[in-house]
């Protein structure tokens, strides 16, 4: 399974001076040109090359120890039948010692690291997902604190298109439901891929399905 992976730092949790104006025919929307900062976080994040799935957390710094936490964060979640390449730059803390200590156990055998060139991290393609995220949702959000930061930039990933959700939850109304509030003022990054995660749900549930629409026997009588 390859993963293009890097981590976006100091992203600031930005407040405007005044609220925006509606929105209105006529009135695009209005932002202030001054701002509050209330603090940064650091974003970690791996994407899935074949999927588009992205596994992501933040921390508030970016030393080795919170690489290392979030490799094995991956590490839970890759099937232990799967090897583990990882796309990545070639900063100081991917490879310092306690990330190195760790590569190096049997355990770790499947884990495959790819550095880019001196200066070329923006060939990695999560350069692109960062981007999307911030000129999408980030530059013009509002953040009181750090707190709001992280829990207003929900991040949902699918792999399946949301007219096929019914397939899955086996019901209009509660695809109708869950789709309300998960769109609900929210922007939507388009990614190509398909998840075997996804694939497996929708094996489990077709041989349900049939299981339960074999029609049984019926016993001759004689009349």
């Amino acid at each position: 399974m390859v993963f293009s992976f890097d981590e976006k730092t100091q992203y600031q949790a930005l407040d405007r001076t005044q609220p925006s104006l509606p929105i209105k025919p006529g009135r695009a929307r209005t932002m202030t040109h001054d701002y509050k900062r209330n603090g940064t976080i650091d974003l970690f994040a791996a994407l899935n090359v074949a999927t588009g799935e992205v596994l992501h957390e933040t921390r508030q710094r970016h030393t080795a120890d919170d690489v290392l936490a979030f490799f094995k964060s991956v590490d839970a979640h890759v099937p232990k039948h799967l090897d583990v390449d990882v796309v990545l730059d070639n900063l100081s803390a991917h490879s310092a010692p306690p990330v190195a200590k760790w590569l190096e156990h049997p355990r770790r055998a499947r884990w495959h690291l790819h550095f880019t060139p001196t200066s070329s991290s923006w060939l990695n393609l999560i350069e692109g997902w960062f981007a999307q995220l911030t000129n999408r949702r980030l530059r013009t959000g509002t953040f009181d604190s750090v707190t709001a930061y992280e829990r207003t930039s929900l991040i949902v990933t699918t792999n399946l298109p949301f007219e096929s959700w019914t397939e899955v939850l086996g019901s209009e109304r509660l695809t109708g439901a869950a789709l309300d509030r998960l769109t609900h003022r929210c922007r939507i990054i388009e990614t190509k891929g398909e998840s075997y995660r996804l694939h497996d749900a929708k094996t489990r549930t077709r041989s349900t399905k049939h299981q339960a629409g074999v029609a049984t026997p019926k016993t001759p009588t004689a009349d």
